[in-house]
């Protein structure tokens, strides 16, 4: 997602409660188990954003076998039933292979966006996880229902699951939620069975699910009326881009409009049709390509966030604006709070004449601004515009 001006902290959460247990197998938490608070994995089943996501991330167990005593999960609610899925599952050719334990966390997920304790995921303990093994922690969310597996702070980056509509399960090497295995070492060596496998029927299977990450977005937008000719330029400093401008409008996602969405409406999460999200302040045409008519607005450290589905490709429109010429405005610019290092978004702008130029923006946190002698008709945000319309990565 996005913001405006804030102190680097307020990114993460902080919290200091702990459910560990015995020997921690693995653990990508960062001080106080803290995480990143701006952007995670999206899980979600059924409504309110119509698609269905599962996510996991892969561990290796070393120094011998353990039991699996309970797993934390840095995941926080949107809107729906407060309840998360853990899955264990084996690895069987770098895929997740075979369930072999599983548990149901109700009521424990703080809004998202906020510095939650993590949830704490408790097994029976009788489930032998062996040296050496590689596993895969899977979370989904109950039916209708949209939750994020917040990301690590410690730039861990390894083995990442995700699978669409109960499809086939595909994986790569990206960013790890932040999550804790706890165990207890077992004892003694033995010929010791895998457990926990009978009674996992019982448990639920619903719905599709698909890979793609929540949350990560551009913040305030400005437009400026044409002033100075000379040219396409473009700004990584506001200050210097304000200086070209002559009117400015900003838009930074405050209005009331922005937190009553016409699809959904709730504290944590509005969602708006492309119609309406162009309407509430009249200067910007909103389109989202990946996601049908998905603009969401979602608290943000003390501000609001904006993205499309989220995430997936979507155009903003400027020939309509209080400032436009028929062909546009002068300059656009964008606080972007997250562009995802490994698929990294371009804006693919597009002029007052037609023609185009494709930007590859920068990772991470920046600004990033354009101005034009020819206007700016619109901007497509995707990952190339051979993807287009796309409906993974993180911006």
């Amino acid at each position: 997602m996005k913001k405006g001006t804030l102190i680097a902290v307020s990114a993460i959460a902080l919290s200091l409660t702990t459910a560990s247990l015995g020997d921690v197998l693995f653990d990508n938490f960062g001080f106080g188990d803290s995480y990143d608070t701006r952007a995670g994995y999206t899980l979600s089943e059924g409504a309110p954003i119509n698609f269905d996501w599962d996510h996991g991330d892969a561990f290796t167990v070393g120094g011998g076998d353990f039991f699996l005593d309970s797993i934390d999960l840095a995941i926080g609610l949107l809107v729906g039933q407060n309840r998360i899925f853990v899955d264990v599952y084996t690895t069987v050719d770098g895929l997740p292979g075979v369930v072999i334990d599983s548990a149901v966390v109700d009521g424990q997920m703080g809004p998202f966006g906020n510095a939650n304790p993590p949830i704490v995921a408790l097994f029976a303990g009788s489930t032998i996880l062996q040296d050496g093994e590689q596993y895969f922690v899977i979370a989904s969310t109950d039916s209708d229902s949209l939750a994020a597996w917040n990301w690590n702070i410690l730039d861990d980056i390894g083995p990442h699951a995700f699978r669409q509509d109960l499809g086939d399960w595909s994986v790569s090497n990206d960013t790890r939620g932040a999550f804790r295995v706890n165990g207890t070492l077992v004892p003694a060596p033995g010929v010791l069975a895998l457990l926990g496998v009978a009674g996992l029927a019982a448990r639920r299977r619903r719905r599709t699910m698909k890979r793609t990450t929540l949350f990560g977005v551009g913040g305030a937008l400005l437009f400026t009326a044409p002033a100075l000719a000379g040219g396409t330029t473009q700004y990584n400093d506001r200050a210097t881009f304000e200086s070209q401008l002559g009117t400015i409008i900003l838009d930074d996602f405050q209005a009331e409009g922005y937190l009553h969405g016409d699809l959904v409406d709730e504290d944590f999460i509005d969602i708006h049709t492309n119609a309406h999200m162009s309407g509430i302040l009249g200067e910007t045409d909103y389109f989202t390509t990946g996601f049908d008519n998905a603009n969401i607005i979602t608290p943000f450290q003390g501000d609001h966030a904006y993205c499309a589905g989220c995430n997936g490709s979507f155009e903003l429109g400027f020939t309509t604006t209080s400032v436009s010429s028929t062909n546009g405005v002068f300059g656009a610019g964008f606080d972007i709070e997250f562009n995802q290092a490994d698929l990294p978004y371009h804006a693919f702008v597009t002029f007052g004449d037609f023609s185009t130029l494709d930007v590859a923006l920068p990772a991470g946190v920046s600004f990033w601004a354009i101005t034009s002698s020819l206007d700016i008709r619109s901007i497509i945000w995707v990952l190339r515009m051979a993807d287009s319309p796309r409906t993974a990565a993180s911006l």
